[in-house]
């Protein structure tokens, strides 16, 4: 199994290889993060539930 997806002359990744792949995991986990976010925020103001949000409505 592969643990890089890319493949670089020598065996082990270079670090610019490895700052590529960390960039690339936090950027989806920060989409992730902020989809979510966005979807409970959307469920709350759908519900009228704006009081768990910190709101006063």
């Amino acid at each position: 199994m592969k643990i890089w997806p890319f493949t670089t002359a020598s065996a082990a990744p270079t670090p610019a290889d490895a700052a590529r792949t960390l960039g690339a995991i936090a950027r989806k986990n920060a989409a992730d993060r902020r989809t979510a976010m966005l979807t409970t925020l959307r469920g709350c103001v759908a519900r009228g539930d704006v009081a768990k949000l910190g709101w006063k409505a």
